[in-house]
Protein backbone atom coordinates (compact mmCIF):
# COMPACT_ATOMS: atom_id res chain seq x y z
CA UNK A 1 0.00 0.00 0.00
CA UNK A 2 1.32 3.41 -0.88
CA UNK A 3 0.14 6.59 1.23
CA UNK A 4 0.12 8.64 -2.59
CA UNK A 5 -0.25 7.79 -5.96
CA UNK A 6 1.42 10.09 -8.42
CA UNK A 7 0.42 9.86 -11.96
CA UNK A 8 3.47 11.99 -13.63
CA UNK A 9 5.68 11.51 -16.59
CA UNK A 10 6.24 15.43 -15.96
CA UNK A 11 8.52 17.90 -14.23
CA UNK A 12 6.08 18.66 -11.91
CA UNK A 13 5.62 14.30 -10.90
CA UNK A 14 9.71 13.74 -10.53
CA UNK A 15 9.74 17.10 -8.28
CA UNK A 16 6.57 15.01 -6.18
CA UNK A 17 8.26 11.73 -6.23
CA UNK A 18 11.90 13.78 -5.17
CA UNK A 19 10.16 15.17 -2.16
CA UNK A 20 8.53 11.76 -1.05
CA UNK A 21 11.71 9.74 -1.37
CA UNK A 22 13.35 12.20 0.73
CA UNK A 23 10.57 12.30 3.17
CA UNK A 24 10.07 8.77 3.52
CA UNK A 25 6.46 8.96 2.25
CA UNK A 26 5.20 5.46 0.66
CA UNK A 27 4.38 6.42 -2.85
CA UNK A 28 3.38 4.54 -6.06
CA UNK A 29 4.25 6.81 -8.91
CA UNK A 30 2.63 5.94 -12.28
CA UNK A 31 4.57 6.94 -15.99
CA UNK A 32 3.97 5.82 -19.10
CA UNK A 33 7.75 5.90 -20.79
CA UNK A 34 10.86 4.35 -19.61
CA UNK A 35 12.30 7.57 -19.76
CA UNK A 36 9.68 8.61 -17.21
CA UNK A 37 10.82 5.95 -14.78
CA UNK A 38 14.56 6.69 -15.47
CA UNK A 39 14.41 10.27 -14.30
CA UNK A 40 12.36 9.10 -11.10
CA UNK A 41 15.12 8.43 -8.14
CA UNK A 42 15.50 5.18 -6.89
CA UNK A 43 14.17 4.93 -3.32
CA UNK A 44 12.27 2.21 -1.00
CA UNK A 45 9.77 4.42 -0.80
CA UNK A 46 8.91 4.96 -4.65
CA UNK A 47 6.77 2.26 -6.47
CA UNK A 48 7.15 2.82 -10.35
CA UNK A 49 4.49 1.92 -12.87
CA UNK A 50 5.62 2.45 -16.47
CA UNK A 51 2.65 1.68 -18.40
CA UNK A 52 -0.32 3.74 -19.58
CA UNK A 53 -3.60 2.52 -17.82
CA UNK A 54 -7.46 2.78 -18.71
CA UNK A 55 -10.06 3.84 -16.32
CA UNK A 56 -10.82 0.65 -15.25
CA UNK A 57 -7.06 -0.43 -14.56
CA UNK A 58 -6.74 2.90 -12.58
CA UNK A 59 -9.77 1.69 -10.52
CA UNK A 60 -7.77 -1.47 -9.82
CA UNK A 61 -5.08 0.43 -8.91
CA UNK A 62 -6.22 2.61 -7.02
CA UNK A 63 -8.53 0.01 -4.89
CA UNK A 64 -5.08 -2.18 -4.22
CA UNK A 65 -2.82 0.84 -2.96
CA UNK A 66 -5.31 2.26 -1.20
CA UNK A 67 -3.88 5.69 -0.97
CA UNK A 68 -4.49 8.98 0.97
CA UNK A 69 -4.74 10.86 -2.13
CA UNK A 70 -4.04 10.63 -5.80
CA UNK A 71 -2.22 13.29 -7.06
CA UNK A 72 -2.26 14.51 -10.51
CA UNK A 73 0.63 15.45 -12.29
CA UNK A 74 0.14 14.72 -15.87
CA UNK A 75 1.07 16.82 -18.89
CA UNK A 76 -1.42 20.06 -19.33
CA UNK A 77 -2.71 18.59 -22.57
CA UNK A 78 -3.03 15.34 -21.18
CA UNK A 79 -7.11 15.78 -21.33
CA UNK A 80 -7.92 12.22 -21.49
CA UNK A 81 -5.65 10.81 -19.05
CA UNK A 82 -7.29 13.82 -16.51
CA UNK A 83 -10.41 12.98 -16.94
CA UNK A 84 -9.60 9.26 -16.84
CA UNK A 85 -7.83 9.75 -13.26
CA UNK A 86 -10.21 11.93 -11.65
CA UNK A 87 -13.19 9.59 -12.73
CA UNK A 88 -11.23 6.70 -11.06
CA UNK A 89 -11.11 8.79 -7.89
CA UNK A 90 -14.16 9.00 -7.97
CA UNK A 91 -15.44 5.41 -8.20
CA UNK A 92 -13.03 4.54 -5.47
CA UNK A 93 -13.66 7.84 -3.13
CA UNK A 94 -10.35 8.80 -2.90
CA UNK A 95 -9.50 12.65 -2.62
CA UNK A 96 -7.95 13.86 -6.20
CA UNK A 97 -5.73 16.43 -6.62
CA UNK A 98 -5.14 18.49 -10.14
CA UNK A 99 -1.47 19.86 -10.21
CA UNK A 100 -1.36 22.77 -12.37
CA UNK A 101 1.08 24.03 -14.26
CA UNK A 102 1.80 28.16 -14.46
CA UNK A 103 1.61 29.76 -17.16
CA UNK A 104 4.51 31.75 -18.59
CA UNK A 105 3.99 35.59 -19.29
CA UNK A 106 3.86 34.84 -23.04
CA UNK A 107 0.43 32.70 -22.16
CA UNK A 108 -2.19 34.18 -23.88
CA UNK A 109 -6.31 32.94 -24.33
CA UNK A 110 -6.64 31.45 -27.50
CA UNK A 111 -8.13 34.13 -29.70
CA UNK A 112 -5.84 36.85 -29.01
CA UNK A 113 -2.99 38.19 -31.16
CA UNK A 114 0.44 38.91 -30.13
CA UNK A 115 2.83 41.03 -32.09
CA UNK A 116 5.28 38.21 -34.20
CA UNK A 117 3.46 34.83 -32.49
CA UNK A 118 0.72 33.13 -34.23
CA UNK A 119 -1.80 31.56 -31.53
CA UNK A 120 -4.02 28.64 -32.66
CA UNK A 121 -6.25 26.28 -30.90
CA UNK A 122 -5.06 23.21 -31.95
CA UNK A 123 -2.68 21.30 -33.66
CA UNK A 124 -5.08 20.80 -36.32
CA UNK A 125 -5.07 24.56 -37.30
CA UNK A 126 -1.19 24.62 -37.33
CA UNK A 127 -0.84 22.13 -39.77
CA UNK A 128 -3.60 24.21 -41.76
CA UNK A 129 -1.77 27.40 -41.62
CA UNK A 130 1.01 25.42 -42.69
CA UNK A 131 -0.49 24.36 -45.49
CA UNK A 132 -0.81 28.15 -46.89
CA UNK A 133 3.02 29.02 -46.57
CA UNK A 134 5.84 27.93 -47.37
CA UNK A 135 9.60 27.25 -45.60
CA UNK A 136 10.81 24.67 -42.96
CA UNK A 137 8.66 23.87 -39.80
CA UNK A 138 10.46 23.06 -36.47
CA UNK A 139 7.57 21.05 -35.08
CA UNK A 140 7.54 20.29 -31.13
CA UNK A 141 4.58 18.85 -30.20
CA UNK A 142 5.44 15.23 -29.37
CA UNK A 143 4.54 12.39 -30.74
CA UNK A 144 0.82 11.58 -30.34
CA UNK A 145 -0.04 14.10 -32.58
CA UNK A 146 2.48 14.13 -35.28
CA UNK A 147 0.39 12.01 -37.70
CA UNK A 148 -2.04 15.37 -38.63
CA UNK A 149 1.12 16.40 -40.10
CA UNK A 150 1.21 13.84 -42.71
CA UNK A 151 -1.44 15.91 -44.39
CA UNK A 152 1.14 18.68 -45.44
CA UNK A 153 2.01 17.40 -49.34
CA UNK A 154 5.85 18.05 -48.69
CA UNK A 155 6.08 17.32 -44.68
CA UNK A 156 8.66 14.63 -44.65
CA UNK A 157 11.33 17.04 -46.61
CA UNK A 158 9.61 20.08 -44.96
CA UNK A 159 9.12 19.70 -41.44
CA UNK A 160 11.76 19.00 -38.42
CA UNK A 161 10.06 16.76 -35.58
CA UNK A 162 11.54 16.56 -31.97
CA UNK A 163 10.63 14.16 -29.38
CA UNK A 164 11.48 12.07 -26.65
CA UNK A 165 14.47 10.05 -27.41
CA UNK A 166 12.57 6.93 -26.89
CA UNK A 167 12.53 3.72 -29.22
CA UNK A 168 8.90 3.59 -29.56
CA UNK A 169 8.77 7.60 -30.05
CA UNK A 170 11.36 7.30 -32.78
CA UNK A 171 9.42 4.34 -34.44
CA UNK A 172 6.42 5.91 -34.33
CA UNK A 173 8.17 9.07 -36.70
CA UNK A 174 9.97 6.56 -39.06
CA UNK A 175 6.27 4.74 -39.54
CA UNK A 176 4.67 7.90 -40.50
CA UNK A 177 7.56 8.95 -43.52
CA UNK A 178 9.87 11.63 -41.47
CA UNK A 179 13.62 9.82 -41.52
CA UNK A 180 17.17 10.94 -40.84
CA UNK A 181 18.21 14.59 -39.79
CA UNK A 182 13.91 15.15 -39.74
CA UNK A 183 14.08 13.54 -36.41
CA UNK A 184 15.59 14.99 -33.44
CA UNK A 185 15.42 12.75 -30.53
CA UNK A 186 16.12 14.69 -27.56
CA UNK A 187 14.77 15.09 -23.40
CA UNK A 188 14.35 18.68 -22.22
CA UNK A 189 13.62 21.14 -21.36
CA UNK A 190 16.10 22.92 -23.91
CA UNK A 191 17.94 26.11 -22.98
CA UNK A 192 17.62 29.22 -25.18
CA UNK A 193 21.32 29.10 -26.92
CA UNK A 194 20.34 24.82 -27.64
CA UNK A 195 17.27 25.94 -29.43
CA UNK A 196 18.42 29.02 -31.43
CA UNK A 197 21.11 26.11 -32.65
CA UNK A 198 18.69 23.78 -33.81
CA UNK A 199 16.65 26.66 -35.40
CA UNK A 200 19.39 27.76 -37.20
CA UNK A 201 20.75 24.01 -38.46
CA UNK A 202 17.15 23.47 -39.58
CA UNK A 203 16.92 26.61 -41.41
CA UNK A 204 13.11 26.97 -40.35
CA UNK A 205 10.78 29.98 -40.67
CA UNK A 206 8.32 28.49 -38.07
CA UNK A 207 7.87 26.88 -35.03
CA UNK A 208 5.35 25.08 -33.45
CA UNK A 209 5.01 24.68 -30.06
CA UNK A 210 2.35 24.21 -27.24
CA UNK A 211 1.85 26.97 -24.42
CA UNK A 212 3.31 24.01 -21.63
CA UNK A 213 4.47 26.70 -18.89
CA UNK A 214 7.75 27.01 -17.43
CA UNK A 215 8.58 23.47 -16.33
CA UNK A 216 8.19 22.69 -20.41
CA UNK A 217 10.62 24.85 -21.54
CA UNK A 218 8.53 27.17 -23.18
CA UNK A 219 10.02 30.39 -22.95
CA UNK A 220 13.28 29.38 -24.02
CA UNK A 221 11.79 28.15 -27.36
CA UNK A 222 9.90 31.47 -27.74
CA UNK A 223 12.78 33.66 -27.43
CA UNK A 224 15.15 31.77 -29.67
CA UNK A 225 12.56 31.81 -32.32
CA UNK A 226 12.50 35.76 -31.64
CA UNK A 227 15.87 35.73 -31.67
CA UNK A 228 16.12 33.74 -35.40
CA UNK A 229 13.53 35.97 -37.12
CA UNK A 230 11.49 32.53 -36.78
CA UNK A 231 7.56 32.95 -36.32
CA UNK A 232 5.86 30.90 -33.42
CA UNK A 233 3.04 28.94 -34.08
CA UNK A 234 1.26 28.50 -30.34
CA UNK A 235 -1.09 26.19 -29.70
CA UNK A 236 -3.10 27.81 -26.85
CA UNK A 237 -3.72 25.22 -23.55
CA UNK A 238 -7.22 23.47 -22.67
CA UNK A 239 -8.90 25.39 -20.24
CA UNK A 240 -7.34 26.02 -17.38
CA UNK A 241 -8.39 23.32 -14.71
CA UNK A 242 -8.82 23.20 -11.07
CA UNK A 243 -6.28 22.71 -8.85
CA UNK A 244 -2.60 23.50 -6.81
CA UNK A 245 0.37 24.20 -7.88
CA UNK A 246 3.01 22.12 -7.42
CA UNK A 247 4.90 24.00 -4.55
CA UNK A 248 0.88 23.59 -2.97
CA UNK A 249 0.94 19.91 -3.73
CA UNK A 250 4.50 19.63 -1.72
CA UNK A 251 2.80 21.64 1.14
CA UNK A 252 -0.03 18.61 1.05
CA UNK A 253 2.51 15.80 1.01
CA UNK A 254 4.26 17.78 4.38
CA UNK A 255 0.98 17.16 6.09
CA UNK A 256 1.66 13.03 5.11
CA UNK A 257 5.01 13.20 6.22
CA UNK A 258 4.04 14.75 9.70
CA UNK A 259 1.26 12.59 10.25
CA UNK A 260 3.81 9.82 9.00
CA UNK A 261 6.36 11.22 12.04
CA UNK A 262 3.57 10.72 14.74
CA UNK A 263 4.12 6.92 13.78
CA UNK A 264 7.16 5.40 15.02
CA UNK A 265 8.19 2.06 12.88
CA UNK A 266 8.25 -0.81 13.54
CA UNK A 267 9.35 -3.39 11.19
CA UNK A 268 9.40 -7.12 11.32
CA UNK A 269 12.26 -8.90 9.48
CA UNK A 270 12.75 -12.48 7.66
CA UNK A 271 16.68 -12.55 7.63
CA UNK A 272 17.11 -16.06 6.11
CA UNK A 273 19.41 -18.63 7.52
CA UNK A 274 21.09 -16.11 9.42
CA UNK A 275 24.73 -16.96 7.86
CA UNK A 276 26.79 -14.03 6.34
CA UNK A 277 25.35 -12.94 3.12
CA UNK A 278 22.06 -14.44 3.16
CA UNK A 279 19.94 -11.61 4.36
CA UNK A 280 18.38 -8.87 1.18
CA UNK A 281 19.57 -5.72 0.51
CA UNK A 282 16.57 -4.13 1.74
CA UNK A 283 16.96 -6.18 5.25
CA UNK A 284 20.69 -5.16 5.79
CA UNK A 285 19.33 -1.19 4.89
CA UNK A 286 16.49 -1.63 7.62
CA UNK A 287 18.64 -2.71 10.20
CA UNK A 288 21.07 -0.24 9.75
CA UNK A 289 18.95 2.63 10.53
CA UNK A 290 17.26 0.84 13.28
CA UNK A 291 17.37 1.89 16.39
CA UNK A 292 16.71 -1.31 18.22
CA UNK A 293 17.26 -4.73 17.26
CA UNK A 294 15.28 -7.24 19.20
CA UNK A 295 15.10 -11.35 17.98
CA UNK A 296 15.94 -14.99 19.59
CA UNK A 297 19.73 -14.80 20.98
CA UNK A 298 20.97 -16.17 17.87
CA UNK A 299 19.10 -13.95 15.19
CA UNK A 300 20.66 -11.36 17.29
CA UNK A 301 24.23 -12.52 16.80
CA UNK A 302 23.32 -12.86 13.09
CA UNK A 303 22.90 -9.23 12.79
CA UNK A 304 25.74 -8.04 14.78
CA UNK A 305 28.27 -7.80 11.99
CA UNK A 306 26.22 -6.20 9.69
CA UNK A 307 24.79 -4.02 12.24
CA UNK A 308 27.08 -2.98 15.02
CA UNK A 309 26.91 -0.05 17.49
CA UNK A 310 22.68 -0.92 17.76
CA UNK A 311 21.25 -1.85 20.79
CA UNK A 312 19.92 -5.56 20.42
CA UNK A 313 17.47 -7.09 23.21
CA UNK A 314 17.12 -10.92 23.23
CA UNK A 315 13.54 -10.92 23.26
CA UNK A 316 11.46 -13.33 21.02
CA UNK A 317 8.32 -14.30 22.39
CA UNK A 318 5.24 -12.11 21.35
CA UNK A 319 4.15 -11.70 24.32
CA UNK A 320 7.62 -10.19 25.60
CA UNK A 321 7.97 -8.40 22.50
CA UNK A 322 4.73 -6.76 23.12
CA UNK A 323 5.20 -6.10 26.30
CA UNK A 324 8.82 -4.50 25.53
CA UNK A 325 7.14 -2.28 23.13
CA UNK A 326 3.98 -0.75 25.36
CA UNK A 327 7.34 0.18 27.87
CA UNK A 328 9.51 1.66 25.22
CA UNK A 329 7.87 4.02 23.45
CA UNK A 330 10.56 6.29 22.61
CA UNK A 331 11.99 5.18 19.51
CA UNK A 332 11.87 6.20 16.08
CA UNK A 333 12.84 2.81 14.22
CA UNK A 334 12.59 -1.04 16.27
CA UNK A 335 13.03 -4.36 14.01
CA UNK A 336 12.31 -7.88 15.02
CA UNK A 337 14.58 -10.34 13.46
CA UNK A 338 13.37 -13.87 12.62
CA UNK A 339 14.82 -16.79 10.67
CA UNK A 340 13.92 -17.62 7.25
CA UNK A 341 11.32 -16.10 5.78
CA UNK A 342 8.55 -14.12 7.63
CA UNK A 343 5.99 -16.38 5.72
CA UNK A 344 7.26 -20.16 6.35
CA UNK A 345 6.44 -20.95 9.85
CA UNK A 346 7.58 -18.33 11.15
CA UNK A 347 6.84 -16.32 14.43
CA UNK A 348 6.08 -12.94 12.92
CA UNK A 349 2.85 -14.63 12.36
CA UNK A 350 2.05 -15.20 16.03
CA UNK A 351 3.47 -11.68 16.57
CA UNK A 352 1.48 -9.69 13.95
CA UNK A 353 -1.44 -11.32 14.83
CA UNK A 354 -1.25 -10.63 18.86
CA UNK A 355 0.36 -7.33 18.34
CA UNK A 356 -2.80 -6.03 16.14
CA UNK A 357 -5.27 -6.79 18.78
CA UNK A 358 -3.18 -4.55 21.06
CA UNK A 359 -3.12 -0.77 21.45
CA UNK A 360 0.65 -1.19 20.79
CA UNK A 361 -0.17 -2.20 16.97
CA UNK A 362 -1.98 1.18 16.72
CA UNK A 363 0.73 3.10 17.28
CA UNK A 364 2.88 1.66 15.00
CA UNK A 365 3.46 1.89 10.97
CA UNK A 366 4.46 -1.74 11.18
CA UNK A 367 5.95 -3.65 7.79
CA UNK A 368 7.25 -6.85 6.49
CA UNK A 369 10.21 -7.64 5.26
CA UNK A 370 10.94 -11.26 3.54
CA UNK A 371 13.65 -13.51 3.81
CA UNK A 372 15.16 -16.17 2.24
CA UNK A 373 13.13 -19.67 3.67
CA UNK A 374 14.80 -22.66 4.65
CA UNK A 375 12.69 -25.39 1.94
CA UNK A 376 14.07 -22.56 -0.93
CA UNK A 377 17.75 -22.53 0.62
CA UNK A 378 18.02 -26.50 1.05
CA UNK A 379 16.22 -27.50 -2.66
CA UNK A 380 19.21 -24.64 -4.04
CA UNK A 381 22.19 -26.57 -2.09
CA UNK A 382 20.22 -29.44 -3.35
CA UNK A 383 19.77 -28.26 -6.87
CA UNK A 384 15.99 -29.45 -7.03
CA UNK A 385 12.69 -27.33 -7.44
CA UNK A 386 10.31 -26.74 -4.87
CA UNK A 387 7.48 -26.04 -6.29
CA UNK A 388 6.20 -29.32 -5.89
CA UNK A 389 6.81 -29.67 -2.27
CA UNK A 390 4.46 -30.53 0.63
CA UNK A 391 5.49 -28.20 3.51
CA UNK A 392 5.25 -28.51 7.44
CA UNK A 393 6.77 -28.23 10.17
CA UNK A 394 7.01 -30.35 13.43
CA UNK A 395 7.75 -27.41 15.75
CA UNK A 396 4.72 -27.59 17.88
CA UNK A 397 2.73 -29.87 16.01
CA UNK A 398 2.73 -33.22 14.97
CA UNK A 399 2.16 -34.00 11.32
CA UNK A 400 0.61 -37.44 9.54
CA UNK A 401 4.08 -38.33 7.65
CA UNK A 402 2.66 -41.33 6.25
CA UNK A 403 -0.52 -39.96 5.53
CA UNK A 404 0.85 -36.93 3.21
CA UNK A 405 3.39 -39.47 1.74
CA UNK A 406 0.33 -41.00 -0.11
CA UNK A 407 -0.51 -38.05 -1.65
CA UNK A 408 2.69 -36.10 -2.32
CA UNK A 409 5.98 -37.01 -3.34
CA UNK A 410 7.96 -34.34 -1.96
CA UNK A 411 7.49 -33.50 2.03
CA UNK A 412 9.49 -30.66 3.69
CA UNK A 413 9.55 -30.66 7.21
CA UNK A 414 11.23 -28.63 10.25
CA UNK A 415 11.91 -31.14 12.86
CA UNK A 416 13.41 -29.90 16.25
CA UNK A 417 13.68 -31.94 19.45
CA UNK A 418 16.84 -34.94 20.50
CA UNK A 419 17.02 -37.62 17.64
CA UNK A 420 14.13 -36.15 15.58
CA UNK A 421 16.00 -37.89 12.48
CA UNK A 422 16.18 -41.13 13.60
CA UNK A 423 12.70 -41.03 15.28
CA UNK A 424 11.63 -40.26 11.55
CA UNK A 425 13.23 -42.55 9.67
CA UNK A 426 12.59 -45.06 11.94
CA UNK A 427 8.78 -44.65 11.31
CA UNK A 428 9.32 -44.79 7.67
CA UNK A 429 11.40 -48.06 7.76
CA UNK A 430 8.74 -49.66 9.60
CA UNK A 431 5.72 -48.48 7.75
CA UNK A 432 7.42 -49.34 4.32
CA UNK A 433 9.45 -46.44 3.57
CA UNK A 434 12.91 -47.92 3.76
CA UNK A 435 14.51 -46.88 0.38
CA UNK A 436 12.78 -43.66 0.52
CA UNK A 437 15.03 -40.76 -0.05
CA UNK A 438 16.07 -38.40 3.01
CA UNK A 439 17.77 -34.70 2.75
CA UNK A 440 18.66 -33.56 6.16
CA UNK A 441 20.44 -30.00 6.50
CA UNK A 442 21.67 -28.43 9.81
CA UNK A 443 23.48 -25.04 10.18
CA UNK A 444 22.46 -24.41 6.84
CA UNK A 445 24.62 -21.14 5.73
CA UNK A 446 27.10 -21.38 8.07
CA UNK A 447 30.76 -22.28 7.80
CA UNK A 448 29.63 -25.75 9.95
CA UNK A 449 26.56 -26.06 7.79
CA UNK A 450 25.47 -29.99 6.64
CA UNK A 451 23.90 -31.84 4.55
CA UNK A 452 23.59 -35.59 4.61
CA UNK A 453 21.38 -37.19 1.84
CA UNK A 454 20.61 -40.85 2.07
CA UNK A 455 17.73 -43.37 2.53
CA UNK A 456 15.11 -43.61 5.88
CA UNK A 457 17.40 -47.10 6.36
CA UNK A 458 20.89 -45.59 5.61
CA UNK A 459 19.89 -42.92 7.71
CA UNK A 460 18.14 -44.24 10.76
CA UNK A 461 21.03 -44.60 13.03
CA UNK A 462 22.86 -41.31 12.17
CA UNK A 463 22.74 -38.53 14.72
CA UNK A 464 22.38 -34.80 14.13
CA UNK A 465 21.28 -31.64 15.43
CA UNK A 466 18.13 -30.81 17.37
CA UNK A 467 17.17 -27.84 14.53
CA UNK A 468 16.76 -29.31 10.95
CA UNK A 469 15.33 -29.12 7.68
CA UNK A 470 14.30 -32.27 6.20
CA UNK A 471 13.62 -32.82 2.45
CA UNK A 472 11.51 -36.29 1.58
CA UNK A 473 11.34 -37.55 -2.18
CA UNK A 474 9.78 -40.59 -2.96
CA UNK A 475 12.24 -40.83 -5.84
CA UNK A 476 16.01 -41.05 -5.42
CA UNK A 477 17.54 -38.35 -7.20
CA UNK A 478 21.44 -37.87 -8.31
CA UNK A 479 22.09 -35.60 -5.62
CA UNK A 480 22.37 -38.61 -2.94
CA UNK A 481 25.36 -38.65 -1.03
CA UNK A 482 27.64 -41.91 -1.80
Amino acid sequence: MSDVIIFGGTTEGRLLAEFCAEQEIPAAVCVVSDYGKQVLPESPWLTVSHKAMTKEEMVSFIRKEMPKAVLDATHPYAAVVTENISAACQSTGVTYIRITRAETEFAKPVGQAQPEILWMESVADAVEFLSTVDGNAFVTTGSKELERYTSLPDYASRLYVRVLPSSENIAVCEKLGFHGRHIIGMQGPFSRAVNVAMLQDTESRYLVTKEAGNAGGFMEKIEAALECGVTPIVIGRPKKPEGISVEEGIDFLRGIAAQRERKMQLNIIGIGMGGPGQMTQEAVRILRQSDVVLGAERMIESVEEIAPGIRKEPIYLSRDVIKWLESNDGYRMISVVYSGDTGLYSGAKTFLRDLNMTEAGQRWDIRVYPGISTVSFLCARLQTSWEDVYLTSAHGRTPDVLELLKHHDKVFLLLGGEDSVKKLCRKLVENGYPQLTISVGERLSYPEEQIVTGTAEELQDCSFGSLVAVLLRKQKEEDRDE
